[in-house]
């Protein structure tokens, strides 16, 4: 959606110079603290990585039950995934990163719960259809997902 220029124009002397000089400030620090919890995220991210790396992968050739340490590190990994685009989300506020976290979520909800074949069906269906809305509204981002 494009914004006409005599808009952005308008929106730059609303008000009170009072007014507009709050705003301006109250603007530059909530981005900054976005940037700074996006930040912090992502840092938390990268020791949620040395951790899985450096501790939860030996555990498939340690342990007793595989699966359930398979389990385990998976659902770790889809938590990681889950942190780094909510990161993402935070410093660049696109669309696209909340939908990825909300199909991030739906997986890891679906890994984390031993449920019955509908439950799970259920979740495969919702996350195939975010996928699939996801396809329609960036169409730019889906012709170079399938290589066009």
């Amino acid at each position: 959606m494009a914004v006409d220029n005599q808009t952005i124009k308008d929106a730059g002397t609303e008000g009170t110079p009072l007014e507009r000089h709050v705003n301006s400030h109250v603007g530059n620090f909530i981005h900054l603290f976005l940037t700074v919890l996006a930040i912090l995220v992502m840092g938390a991210a990268c020791v949620a990585l040395f951790q899985i790396v450096h501790y939860g992968f030996p555990q498939l050739w340690r342990a007793s039950d595989e699966y359930q340490t398979l389990h385990q590190l998976l659902q770790n990994i889809l938590l990681l995934a889950i942190a780094g685009e909510l990161g993402l989300l935070l410093l660049f506020h696109r669309a696209s990163a909340a939908v990825e976290v909300v199909m991030f979520v739906i997986a890891r909800r679906m890994v984390a719960h031993r449920r019955d074949g509908l439950r799970s069906s259920n979740g495969l269906d919702c996350a195939c259809n975010a996928h699939g809305r996801t396809l329609l509204l960036y169409p730019r981002q889906a012709k170079i997902i399938r290589g066009g």
